[in-house]
């Protein structure tokens, strides 16, 4: 039985006004915030040396606050053990990290034991933060609230209820405020997984770009199998999709390059909670010219052109699955499933090894922008989106899961 959750957040000291621009480039932005808040980290410390510490706490948390750019949150979930003094069977299921970009970080995650399951989800925001938190706090209990009672439970349509239920919970928060004026709801969104693992089976309810990966033990090989699909503008099934819908709209597809498609060239995801402008026709701003009225999408407009529908996925749990890999977009721009299956499995639990992901992915995004990790972990959030996205990695041991 699933008991009791320990939690060690660090959260990124913000210092305002850190660095100005020294050029155009990103390069050059680099370099003036690195030498210029390692100057003020530098005569930090010689303050702090100067001053008598008789504290170790006082010099723990100095070097906490004094580490590079790490907002980092490990989670760590036990098995309760029959017994107080016995060593928990399982002592480690499933490892959470998270680093952001974004300022302040529009990533949220939860880990939530019910009577139906246990549940990891990750939400991804995009136009704020707030439509990934209200999903973060109502997700789970939607889903869990539509399981049927008795008979066989359908954990798949209660998935799909539950994220129906979720958006229709955050539309009717939006509406009031936006019919007076807070035109900038009409495009708060965000993507969500959430993985549920129940009777020997996982199951998998994702609208967006974020992806669950299971790692599957086969022949003494280690594969990556994809428990999700990506719902993207940049996707072709996507593409085709909204063109079929909408036959009559030429710019139902904009693409900047192959990697860089929106639907009606303002949104990446295809599936998200939220964004009610491409939704639900009183929330597209008819006033174009205002644009604190929020986001305008002019005529040809025939929504909804995406959807908070999500897809769901079941797999019985194999001989051989080993853990899932549970991330937002912002791990799987800087490494593909089979090299985070891979990087993973170097590590015995699952915290390590959402760690060594997450500093993995921080070197692909280091070495992009010829710069140290280091350096990178020096920018500010904020500053440091044009380098990478806020990134949200679980790992999950499907050991405790097994029957």
């Amino acid at each position: 039985m699933l008991g009791r959750v320990s939690s060690v957040v660090r959260r990124e000291a913000a210092i305002k006004g850190l660095f100005k621009y020294a050029g155009n480039s990103k390069t050059s932005v680099v370099r003036a915030a690195v030498s210029e808040r390692a100057a003020l980290h530098s005569r930090a410390k010689e303050r702090q040396h100067s001053q008598s510490t008789s504290s170790g706490l006082l010099k723990r948390l100095w070097k906490g606050l004094a580490a590079a750019g790490l907002a980092f949150a490990a989670t760590t979930v036990n098995v309760a053990s029959t017994a107080e003094e016995e060593e928990p069977k399982f002592p480690h299921v499933v490892g959470v990290v998270q680093y952001q970009s974004n300022a302040p970080i529009e990533d949220r995650f939860s880990i939530k034991k019910t009577d139906v399951g246990f549940f990891i989800s990750v939400f991804d925001g995009h136009g704020g933060w707030q439509a990934a938190e209200f999903a973060q706090g109502c997700l789970v209990d939607n889903i869990v609230s539509s399981v049927p009672n008795g008979g066989k439970q359908d954990f798949k349509q209660a998935m799909i209820a539950g994220f129906e239920k979720t958006e229709a919970q955050f539309i009717s928060k939006l509406r009031p405020a936006f019919q007076v004026g807070f035109g900038d709801l009409n495009h708060v969104g965000c993507c969500a997984l959430s993985v549920l693992l129940a009777n020997n089976t996982v199951f998998v309810a994702n609208a967006g770009d974020c992806q669950a990966v299971l790692a599957h033990r086969k022949w003494g090989r280690l594969q990556a199998v994809p428990l999700s699909r990506i719902h993207n503008a940049n996707m072709k099934e996507e593409q085709d999709r909204l063109r079929r819908e909408h036959p009559n709209e030429v710019d139902i597809v904009r693409c900047k390059s192959s990697q860089a498609c929106y639907v009606k060239g303002r949104l990446m995801p295809t599936r998200a909670i939220g964004d009610a402008y491409l939704k639900y026709p009183e929330f597209n701003n008819t006033v174009v010219w205002d644009k604190t009225r929020g986001r305008a999408v002019g005529a040809p407009y025939t929504p909804p052109y995406i959807t908070a529908t999500p897809e769901v996925v079941e797999r019985a749990i194999q001989p051989g699955d080993d853990f899932v890999i549970i991330a937002s977009d912002g791990l799987w721009d800087e490494l593909t499933p089979e090299e985070a299956v891979q990087i993973a499995s170097q590590e015995k639990e699952p915290e390590l090894a959402s760690q060594r992901l997450l500093e993995s992915a921080l070197k692909k995004a280091a070495d992009r922008h010829h710069i140290s990790v280091e350096q990178l972990k020096l920018i500010a959030p904020g500053r440091r989106r044009s380098l990478h996205d806020d990134i949200t990695v679980a790992v999950v041991s499907l050991q405790p899961f097994r029957s």
